[in-house]
Formats: C-alpha cells, sequence, structure tokens
C-alpha cells in the first residue's frame, strides 16, 4: 500500500541543507542531522567531500536525517513490511520532472542519486553478510569517502564480496556519468535540464533495480 506523508528519512548520503539550498528548490523548512552510524555522535560541520573520522569511535560512516516539506509516496512492503524509500524517492523524482520547472528538475536529480546511495549501501550490507563479515564492514569502510558505487574503490569492493559485475549493466555508464551532474548541482549550484534529469532518473531505476535483486 501507499502513504503520503512528509519526507523524513535517514540514509548513509552527503547530502545536507547547504547542498540543497544550492539548487533554488522550494523546499520550505528544511533540517538536516549528521550523526555517526555506529556511536550516533552528533557531527557539525563535516565537509561531505573530505569525510574525517568520528571524534568518539573513529568511525567514518554517517546517518544523515533528513527532513524536509515535501511529499513522499512510500511504498510499504506488506511481505516485509519495511519501507521502499530507494524506489519512493525515485517515485517523488519522477514527479518532479513531469513538473519540469527548473528547480524541480535539479531535485529530481539530487533524489534519484539518494536512492542509488541507500540501495548501494544496502547492497554493500548484504554482501558483506553473505560472506560472514558483517563485522568487518566498518573497519573496511573507513578508508571511503562515501559508499556509493560509483566510487572506484567502493565498486571493487562491492563486485569482490558480491561477484556482480555491475560495470557490466547497461545502465552504468550513465549513472556514472549523472553522478558528475549531481555533485556540480550539490557543491557548484549548476541546474539540470529535462533531459538531463530523464537520464539520471533512467540510470537511478536501472541502478536501485538491479541492486534489490
Amino acid at each position: 500500500m501507499t502513504h503520503p506523508l512528509d519526507l523524513a528519512c535517514c540514509a548513509s548520503y552527503p547530502l545536507g541543507c547547504s547542498d540543497l539550498g544550492n539548487m533554488g528548490a522550494p523546499l520550505g523548512n528544511c533540517v538536516t542531522d549528521t550523526y555517526c552510524n555506529k556511536c550516533h555522535e552528533p557531527i557539525i560541520d563535516e565537509d561531505s567531500t573530505n569525510r574525517k573520522p568520528c571524534p568518539k569511535c573513529g568511525a567514518l560512516s554517517r546517518t544523515y536525517a533528513l527532513t524536509a516539506s515535501i511529499t513522499v509516496a512510500v511504498s510499504v512492503s506488506a511481505k516485509t513490511g519495511l519501507i521502499s524509500y530507494p524506489q519512493s524517492m525515485l517515485d517523488t523524482a519522477r514527479n518532479y520532472i513531469t513538473e519540469g520547472k527548473d528547480g524541480l528538475l535539479s531535485m529530481a536529480v539530487i533524489l534519484c542519486h539518494v536512492a542509488c546511495e541507500i540501495a548501494s549501501e544496502r547492497a554493500l550490507s548484504a554482501a558483506f553478510a553473505g560472506r560472514g563479515i558483517s563485522d568487518l564492514q566498518d573497519v573496511v569502510c573507513r578508508r571511503f569517502r562515501s559508499t556509493r558505487v560509483a566510487n572506484e574503490e567502493v565498486h571493487k569492493l562491492y563486485t569482490s564480496l558480491s561477484g556482480d559485475d555491475i560495470a557490466q549493466a547497461p545502465f552504468w555508464a550513465e549513472y556514472i556519468e549523472s553522478t558528475k551532474l549531481r555533485d556540480g548541482i550539490a557543491h557548484e549550484g549548476k541546474s539540470a535540464s529535462r533531459n538531463d534529469a530523464e537520464r539520471a532518473h533512467k540510470a537511478a531505476t536501472g541502478l536501485v533495480s538491479h541492486l534489490d535483486q
């Protein structure tokens, strides 16, 4: 079943209000809190492009609690009872693309990559668990600035653990290209065209579907 609600989700993704504000999208009131994913220590004024160890425990993984005055349709699986955040974000991104306003097109690209980051984080955790080494995940991932599979080293780690050569998938090249646009929007104030947003959505849909298999 589907319920509309304000977006209030946690994801290990380097996205803050400063990033959202650069896009010119009408977001209303937005509060982003960043915490250590291991010990839940608040992390203040962190540069998402150069993540430093948590001052309390040294972990690099983060939880980002993002609350924004936008509506997301969240699909709830009757079988598992889990909320499909990646698909919900892709659905919202599709609505923004359909509306077609410049700020919303950029927001759509960002949401597509939030969905990819959550799916990547879950897939990487599943890969560690599949090898029976979940306890090593935080130690291994400390060396990475983020855990999105677009990161070359994370991609190699994911492929090694899972046996899934995701770079051979048809959406991969478009996804990698789209990450460059995402970074430009979030950190340089660039804007996305409708074509940009459509391509990002197509690539993100392919990635999320692939990682959810």
